[in-house]
């Protein structure tokens, strides 16, 4: 268990390291179509991320779902701020300031697929990163037991 918690944590800072520097970078170069391809390289990069910790690790469900749940902590620990501000403000699009720094990763994404960000997108973000840890850890140990059968 005190393995599972240090990937957690890991996976946690590593999160946190690729949402300040996409932060940082899209706060100096403006977000136009030229930069299209470097804001998709950190998208791959913040989802990918997950799924590897899930695939290297080899992580059964309950471990996946607890590393997951940890590495996104972070957008779980904004989001709450954004909801305590949303009701507080009473519906305010300002609340959805909290979570600019989970959400810069994916910022030009979503920009472009819905046109703005909302306090659902930070929800949706939190599921699938955590999605993403259960899958490559299920995919690694199906794969374990396909590639065992053959031995």
């Amino acid at each position: 268990m005190k393995n599972t918690f240090d990937l957690g944590e890991k996976l946690f800072f590593n999160t946190l390291i690729i949402c300040i520097i996409s932060f940082i970078y899209f706060k100096i170069i403006e977000i136009e179509s030229s930069n299209l391809i470097i804001e998709i390289l950190f998208a791959l990069f913040f989802f990918l991320i997950n799924f590897y910790y899930g695939y290297k690790y080899s992580l059964k469900l309950k471990e996946s779902l607890i590393v997951g749940s940890m590495g996104a902590g972070l957008g779980i620990f904004l989001s709450f701020f954004s909801l305590c501000a949303h009701f507080l403000i009473e519906g305010s699009n300002s609340s959805i300031l909290f979570s600019v720094l989970y959400l810069s990763p994916i910022q030009s994404i979503s920009n472009y697929l819905s046109g703005y960000n909302s306090i659902v997108n930070i929800f949706i973000i939190i599921i699938i990163n955590i999605f993403l840890v259960v899958i490559g850890g299920q995919l690694r140990n199906i794969t374990n037991k396909f590639l065992n059968n053959f031995k």
